[in-house]
């Protein structure tokens, strides 16, 4: 069921002359939706047009998104983050999850590694090894996956 949920700025991460943004935003309402690795949702921020984000990683109501400087709203998004915004989701398909048997080899290009980042947190914990491979067109736009989304604590995954 999609649901509109306004959010708050929780964490606002971005390396100096960067065009990526990590930000984290939480729900102001326990009437959130629950997103599973591969959705997405709109993002809409005040003045500016909604855009469809994938969601690198939720717990409970908060929501992480990985967003790189493209147009008005991205570049608004990256340099200074409103302090709410609405989300309206979940939207879109969610990934299909191997069995506790298979060894999963996840690739991604750039903030395409958002939904890898989600489906990763959620089949460490069962799957007997999981490989994230991301690359970037230059360092500037690495996002230290370790440090934001806590990778280690994912049981067998490899980065």
């Amino acid at each position: 069921m999609i649901t509109y949920v306004p959010a708050k700025l929780l964490k606002h991460i971005r390396k100096p002359g960067s065009p990526i943004a990590t930000l984290v935003y939480e729900a102001l309402t326990t009437r959130f939706f629950t997103s599973l690795p591969g959705h997405f949702c709109m993002l809409y921020v005040p003045g500016y047009e909604a855009i469809p984000l994938s969601i690198a990683y939720q717990e409970d109501a908060y929501y992480y998104f990985i967003v790189k400087k493209r147009g008005p709203t991205t570049s608004k998004l990256v340099e200074n983050p409103p302090r709410y915004v609405g989300l309206i989701g979940p939207a879109g398909s969610p990934i299909l999850m191997p069995s506790a048997e298979e060894r999963v080899l996840l690739l991604g290009g750039g903030v395409g590694v958002a939904p890898l980042i989600y489906f990763a947190s959620r089949i460490a914990c069962y799957v007997k090894n999981v490989t994230l491979a991301y690359g970037v067109q230059s360092s500037n736009e690495l996002v230290e996956l370790d440090r934001i989304f806590n990778i280690d604590r994912f049981n067998n995954t490899e980065i």
